[in-house]
């Protein structure tokens, strides 16, 4: 965002008590600085984004992510300070289903042997080696 809205921005949020500050991020822009307490800060507007995104750091560290609102472009200075007010910095994404372990199906009357990988080697009583096409159960 340009200096100017920045700083227009930074104005409304702290007649709203919102401690708030201007950022520089280079020549002609910057982010809007959010303290939201215990180490952690929103900066708003400092990854180059067309619309209104924010990075939750915590001492530095990035520890969470407000992607881009949608149309929030062309925003106006107040739009764009209210949005940043009533924004939910505890918001955490939802789950993965794809990183959530599949459920092994089950069938029904058939034993389920764990995997082959589980067995190297010859073992004890033979059976991995029988599986393989080796030798013979002991």
């Amino acid at each position: 965002m340009n200096k100017e809205l920045a700083n227009v921005v930074v104005e409304q949020l702290t007649a709203w008590n919102v401690p708030a500050a201007v950022a520089p991020l280079g020549l002609h822009s910057s982010a809007v600085r959010v303290r939201l307490g215990a180490g952690r800060e929103a900066l708003w507007d400092a990854d180059g984004a067309a619309g209104l995104s924010a990075q939750v750091l915590r001492d530095g560290v990035l520890v969470g992510y407000l992607p881009e609102l949608p149309d929030s472009a062309g925003l106006p200075a107040g739009h764009t300070a209210w949005l940043i007010a009533t924004a939910d910095y505890d918001l955490s994404p939802p789950g993965r289903p794809d990183l959530v372990r599949p459920v092994e199906p089950a069938v029904v009357g058939v034993a389920v042997r764990p995997a082959a990988a589980a067995c190297y080697g010859p073992s004890a009583r033979g059976e991995c080696d029988r599986d393989r096409g080796g030798g013979a159960p002991a």
